[in-house]
Parts: structure tokens; C-alpha cells; sequence
């Protein structure tokens, strides 16, 4: 089965990526409350937690970590997958043997991967601009293989609550955004077992702001497929959704075909 990005996932993306090219306020709808948040897919056994037969059951991943880096690298997306013109960003890929947390302060880190994590494949890539001072479309790919379907979850759950704890994240030294809010669809909409959008405002040293954000985060099984887009003062909400739409549908397709 190829798994698609629903129509009403697109219309969602879209009033994000809409309400993502305001001002510095803030986000368009501002910080969620929990009951906004998508709770984690999968459900409880009578004891409280799902049985080790369950997740073996759903979609079981690989066993060991070198089978799950090769489905990673498998799964994961270059950059002429996001359209023409799109060239690889340094850092490239960073080392697989690390992946991205979101520490205490609300900053991103490479840290070594955490128990659970079997591999990770982060690539990064851009659309240089057209004009002078426009500033490029940023865009930065991520696949991320669990030792079961409940530690894939817990993850889900766990981005869910950061956008509550840090609206405001410093991606790189020179890159921020602010104003983060989180969306979501019901799980009758989805065609994959669970889903994540995040919108805000990015800022960057060199490129000005703010700019457009977008963060989504996928769940096929096992695996998660995360994508994040970050506008400039040439690319705006139209070219933010035409580049994360298919390449969060291509990353889906590519997982749900690997998994089997």
C-alpha cells in the first residue's frame, strides 16, 4: 500500500503555511492548548501499556542497528527530490550515529543517539535564490528507526509537548523561529498511523525574517519521517507548501514500501 498525504493534510499545511507569513507577534493562532494536541495513536493494553506481542505485531522494523540505518538511508530523500534546482546545504548529513534534541534551553543539539533509537539519517539541502538578497528555500529531511512501534510513539507524544514547552527554539547559532503552534487531523484523515504539523516564524542572521516555518512529523510503524521548510524573502507560503507536501509523501511512500 503507498501511503498519500490526504487532501485535507494539504488544506491543513496550507492555512499553516498561510498564517506562518505574519508578523513577529507571534503565531496565527498562538500557543495550543493540550486538548489541541494530538494524543499518540496506539492504545493501551488493560495493564496501562501495550504488550511486546502488539508491537511485534504492527509493522515490526529491523532488529539490528545496521539493518536500520540501511532502511533509513533507503527511506530518506536527496535534494533533487524536492524539486529543480535544489543542491545539498552543509552540513550535508551529519553523523547518523547522532540525532536531533531539543534541550533544556529550547536549542537544538546533536547528541548521541538515545536508547531505542536504532539510526537516523538527517540531510539538509536548499533552493538557492533567483535574486539578489532574496535568500534560499531551506529545507532539511529526517528518518529516524525505532526498536518498536511503542518507542516510535512515545517520540510522537514527546514532540507533541515541545512546541508547549518551547514555542520559541534556536536552530542553529544564526537561526531561530518563534511563534510556534501545532495542527492536526483526525485519525480518520490520515493515511499514516500518525502525524504532526508545526507553523511559526523563522529568523535568521543572515537572511532577515520573519520568514515562513513549517515542521512535520510522520509515523509509519516503527519509523518516523520529519521535514522541516524554512521560507526567506523569496519564497513565500506558496513554495513553502508545493516543496513539503510531496516530499513528506515521497518520505511516507518510501517507509510504508521499505517496512512492507
Amino acid at each position: 500500500m503507498i501511503r498519500r498525504v490526504t487532501a485535507g493534510a494539504v488544506a491543513l499545511l496550507a492555512l499553516g503555511a498561510a498564517g506562518c507569513s505574519g508578523n513577529d507577534g507571534g503565531g496565527a493562532d498562538g500557543e495550543p492548548s493540550p486538548g489541541e494536541r494530538r494524543t499518540p495513536a496506539a492504545e493501551p493494553s488493560p495493564g496501562g501499556e501495550r504488550s511486546a506481542e502488539a508491537d511485534a505485531a504492527d509493522r515490526p522494523g529491523p532488529a539490528s542497528a545496521a539493518d536500520a540505518l540501511a532502511l533509513a538511508r533507503a527511506v530518506a530523500i536527496a535534494p533533487e527530490d524536492f524539486g529543480p534546482g535544489f543542491v545539498a546545504q552543509e552540513p550535508y548529513e551529519p553523523d547518523p550515529a547522532t540525532w536531533a534534541v531539543l534541550d533544556d534551553a529550547c536549542v537544538w543539539q546533536r547528541e548521541p543517539l538515545a536508547d531505542g533509537v536504532l539510526a537516523n539519517v538527517t540531510r539538509n539541502a536548499e533552493l538557492p535564490p533567483e535574486r539578489e538578497g532574496g535568500g534560499p528555500l531551506q529545507v532539511m529531511s529526517s528518518v529516524t528507526v525505532y526498536d518498536s512501534v511503542r518507542t516510535a510513539d512515545a517520540r510522537m507524544a514527546g514532540i507533541a509537548e515541545e512546541v508547549l514547552r518551547c514555542p520559541e527554539q534556536r536552530l542553529r547559532a544564526d537561526e531561530r523561529v518563534t511563534g510556534l503552534g501545532s495542527s492536526s487531523m483526525p485519525p480518520e484523515e490520515l493515511s499514516v498511523d500518525d502525524q504532526i504539523y508545526e507553523t511559526g516564524q523563522f529568523h535568521s542572521d543572515v537572511h532577515g525574517g520573519p520568514h515562513g516555518y513549517q515542521w512535520l512529523v510522520s509515523r509509519i510503524g516503527p519509523v518516523t519521517v520529519a521535514l522541516s521548510v524554512k521560507g526567506s524573502a523569496e519564497f513565500g507560503p506558496d513554495e513553502l507548501l508545493g516543496v513539503s507536501a510531496p516530499a513528506l509523501a515521497l518520505l511516507e511512500s518510501n517507509a510504508d514500501a521499505e517496512l512492507g
